[in-house]
């Protein structure tokens, strides 16, 4: 059960770089488009 548990959290937290890296992706995506039209 300890192990599952650990194994969990490091997905999670995975999980959460993951999405806190494909969310900087998209804002500079956004910037330099929006860099662009301007």
């Amino acid at each position: 059960m300890v192990k599952k548990g650990t194994m969990n959290i490091r997905n999670i937290s995975i999980c959460f770089t993951f999405l806190f890296v494909v969310h900087l992706y998209l804002l500079c995506l956004f910037a330099v488009s929006w860099y662009n039209i301007k």
